[in-house]
């Protein structure tokens, strides 16, 4: 199916998620984006990031449809976050992920349980990159929880990078450094994370990999944003 259904997240009422597979550049369709998306695809300057571009869009369009936004453009924003434009735009969020081979998307509504929300995508061949990062990049606990779980240390970076996307942030300018993973429940498939606001769940990826999605309270997202806008403010003297 081009345009895939989206499934329910149990963890966060009120958030549905899908996925398409990256597709070969001879099998993409351009003509299933609006006409403000294709605009966008004819910019891409690789197949690669075509490719991935259009499978993103693929899966936000199904998310979208489960939430009743389904006609709406998916955009970019300045930063280059995907914002929805268009039919019913005005009641939806929207959240994309991109691996080497799959391509996912939350979307929920505004005015909903769970109005903000990011995921990530963590392929099985990152664990040793994220292996590489953990010493400067992780703390203490997490780096504890890498020396048991092989799974922790995939878990928290993809909890930094949804929690980028929940918050509109961006990765370094809030995540990177502000959230943390403390605790990963298997049975449950959550994790707690260091931030107040800030709640995390985890499940397999279509191809063996890990997807992370954290849901932000308002607060917390206002608390971040505020942390971003400090770092990026200029420094005086």
């Amino acid at each position: 199916m081009t345009v895939p259904s989206a499934e329910p997240l149990q963890a966060f009422v009120g958030a549905w998620a899908a996925f398409r597979a990256i597709p070969r550049l001879r099998d993409v369709d351009p003509t299933l984006l609006t006409a403000p998306e294709r605009a966008l695809y004819e910019q891409l300057g690789s197949d690669r990031r075509r490719t991935e571009w259009w499978a993103g869009r693929m899966a936000a369009r199904g998310a979208l449809r489960a939430v009743g936004a389904g006609a709406a453009s998916v955009l970019r924003a300045p930063n280059g976050a995907p914002t929805v434009s268009g039919p019913h735009a005005h009641q939806a969020t929207v959240a994309i992920t991109h691996g080497r081979r799959w391509a996912g998307a939350v979307a929920t509504r505004i005015d909903g349980p769970t109005p903000h929300i990011g995921l990530d995508l963590v392929d099985v061949e990152d664990v040793p990159r994220v292996a590489r990062v953990a010493p400067r990049n992780f703390r203490p606990p997490e780096r504890t929880l890498m020396a048991t779980d092989p799974r922790a240390g995939v878990l928290a970076w993809g909890s930094r990078e949804a929690a980028a996307k929940a918050t509109r942030t961006g990765m370094f300018a809030y995540a990177l450094s502000e959230v943390a993973v403390t605790a990963v429940d298997a049975p449950s498939g959550t994790l707690t994370l260091s931030e107040p606001g800030l709640d995390a769940a985890y499940k397999p990826s279509p191809d063996g990999g890990w997807l992370v999605f954290v849901r932000a309270s308002p607060a917390a997202v206002a608390r971040a944003q505020a942390v971003a806008r400090a770092r990026s403010a200029p420094k005086e003297g």
